[in-house]
């Protein structure tokens, strides 16, 4: 079973197929595919520049080497996994549909997308995906994009236009540093020098790909890792190469030190460096799997995954998808409102004002009214208040979900705090006004609260 469209959508949903049943407006396939979208689970697009990781990524999330991995370009063509319940409704534009069963099925469908800097001209249907002015433009609701370093400026770009699909940021953008530094072989002999553990070198690798003037989720994900965990790579030769490196103290340093050193000291010992080469092809670097494994006669086949599934850090990814998709009827609705607008304008302005008109009316209804709540509640986890200390932010969150959240401190004490954020300052305008929001819904409750008491 897949979830079920929110409230909002099927409104959304409904509206587009009356539309569609108009005779000015019969046979526009686009209504029918506006109408999918809002009937469909978060539709999350997957994009980046050519050997970033993309499908590797994709494949650890499916659990699955379904999409095809190499250094050079590989995907060709836009690509969309989904839950096999949708088996028979065709993606937009044409692009491929796999359908199959993986961890996140139920609840997201993942757009696997050609590299932004392709050498054939399969970047143009990527950057369809990302044109408002093209019908694809917000075909998916929720970005997941990768980054190998700190972002550059065409990524901000790339980010600032996906935001323009919808009326700005929606706390829909999750930037993922793949290949991360917390499994770098020069990162990590830094690292082990400084005694970092991995979550803290993670926080550092997140702390870089943070935007300030964009709403983004960061993460440190090491997708090679997670794929050998996720997609069953681990074979007991592996593990046996393994044991003997973490088992050997002098071999174990080296291991920490990169693939270079402990290649040198396998052939002090008389060992071929073919014997490594299974081992050296499954992981990226043993630096921080030699922290963390334990010793040699504990280790199997199981272990090992583990250990590649926890240093990989995808489980943080997996949350952060898990999050948004339970804002799918924020995300779809408010994606798909914007995209059916921009195609009501290059419809002509009767017809434009007609539609227009009729979304307006809409957005009225009370299934429509929490939004605003909800997509503050996304931004207050992205880039645009990162300094906000954790335990503020929680409260908030849980304070604009209308959840339950046990105090630490006195009340008063956490809405000054963000009565004093309100100043737009160097965070920006809309971090004001997400501060804004805070305090006035802490009112109301506090007002409702009175007259309960009362």
């Amino acid at each position: 079973m897949i979830d079920r469209p929110g409230p909002a959508c099927l409104l959304l949903a409904t509206l587009a197929e009356q539309l569609a049943a108009r005779e000015d407006l019969r046979g526009e396939a686009f209504l029918a595919e506006v109408a999918a979208q809002c009937r469909q689970p978060l539709r999350v697009m997957v994009a980046g520049y050519v050997s970033a990781g993309k499908s590797t990524l994709v494949n650890a999330l499916l659990g699955r080497e379904s999409a095809a991995v190499a250094r050079r370009e590989t995907t060709a063509e836009v690509t969309w996994y989904r839950h096999p319940a949708l088996a028979g409704q065709r993606p937009a534009g044409g692009h491929r549909a796999v359908e199959l069963r993986f961890p996140l099925a139920d609840r997201l469908v993942l757009i696997d997308s050609p590299g932004l800097n392709t050498e054939s001209a399969a970047e143009r249907s990527t950057l369809k995906l990302l044109d408002p002015d093209d019908d694809a433009g917000g075909t998916a609701a929720a970005l997941v994009y990768l980054v190998v370093g700190e972002p550059a400026a065409e990524d901000v770009r790339r980010l600032a236009e996906f935001a323009a699909l919808g009326p700005g940021d929606l706390g829909n953008v999750v930037l993922v540093g793949g290949k991360a530094e917390t499994v770098s072989e020069t990162a990590i002999k830094e690292s082990a020098e400084r005694r970092e553990t991995v979550e803290e070198a993670a926080a550092k690798t997140e702390r870089r790909l943070l935007i300030r003037r964009a709403g983004v989720r960061p993460v440190a994900v090491s997708q090679q890792l997670a794929m050998v965990a996720r997609c069953g790579r681990v074979r007991q030769e592996h593990v046996d190469l393994v044991r003997v490196i973490v088992g050997d103290p002098e071999l174990r340093r080296f291991a920490a030190n990169g693939w270079d050193q402990l290649s040198r000291a396998w052939a002090e010992r008389g060992c071929s460096d073919a014997q490594l080469a299974p081992l050296r092809a499954l992981l990226p670097s043993l630096g921080w799997l030699a922290a963390e494994l334990p010793s040699g006669a504990a280790l199997d086949v199981a272990s090992l995954t583990a250990c590649c599934e926890r240093v990989s850090r995808l489980a943080q990814l997996d949350q952060v998808l898990a999050e948004l998709a339970d804002d799918a009827d924020l995300l779809t609705a408010t994606t798909a409102s914007e995209r059916l607008r921009r195609w009501a304008v290059r419809r002509g302005s009767l017809r434009a004002a007609v539609i227009h008109e009729q979304l307006d009316l809409l957005w009225q209804q009370p299934e429509f009214t929490g939004f605003p709540r909800r997509r503050a509640a996304l931004l207050l986890n992205t880039s645009l208040l990162a300094g906000v200390p954790a335990a503020d932010r929680a409260w908030a969150i849980a304070l604009l979900r209308g959840e339950p959240y046990v105090l630490a401190e006195p009340r008063a004490a956490l809405v000054e705090r963000w009565r004093r954020r309100t100043g737009s300052g160097v965070r920006g305008v809309l971090a004001a006004d997400v501060a804004q929001l805070v305090v006035t819904t802490a009112g109301r409750q506090g007002a409702q609260g009175l007259r309960s008491s009362g």
